[in-house]
């Protein structure tokens, strides 16, 4: 198993959910001031982190997830 931190374990939790969440939903929902950061911790300890880019009102943005 993967020693995950405490912020790292809710990061995947909510990853894990089945649906796609961007930056701003990570950061306001689990209060994570850069949660780019957490998630590349989280790719480097060997979690399979998806991304994709989707476009917005005002340019495109990242949305990421854990694949089941």
């Amino acid at each position: 198993m993967i020693a995950l931190t405490l912020r790292q374990k809710r990061l995947f939790a909510m990853l894990a959910d089945g649906a796609t969440h961007s930056v701003i939903e990570i950061a306001m929902r689990l209060r994570i001031a850069d949660p780019r950061s957490e998630i590349r911790n989280l790719r480097n300890k060997g979690v399979n982190v998806l991304d994709y880019w989707e476009a917005g009102r005002d340019g495109k943005y990242k949305r990421y997830y854990i694949p089941r």
